[in-house]
């Protein structure tokens, strides 16, 4: 479980910053909004859209997956302030 929690958060801060240095070029602030927005996508949508007879570590990886929706805000928001300081 814990493996699957940490491949959730790294998925997680993988998106973000991408999505950060792909729309850097647009300010800062618009680069890290839409970081957050793009590592935070709900993954309970995929949940509805599985068959039943879905392998249970899927199911169990999208259950995780919340996780990280959470707690990124409170985790990245030390560096977002960082980041938009040094602007």
């Amino acid at each position: 479980m814990l493996a699957g929690l940490a491949l959730a958060q790294a998925g997680n801060l993988l998106l973000n910053g991408v999505t950060v240095l792909a729309l850097w070029p647009l300010g800062r602030r618009v680069a890290l909004a839409a970081g957050m927005l793009a590592g935070n996508r709900n993954q309970a949508l995929f949940l509805a859209v599985l068959p039943a007879a879905a392998d249970p570590g899927v199911l169990l990886f999208f259950a995780l997956g919340q996780v990280p929706m959470f707690l990124s805000p409170f985790l990245l928001r030390p560096v977002y302030r960082l980041v938009l300081r040094e602007g």
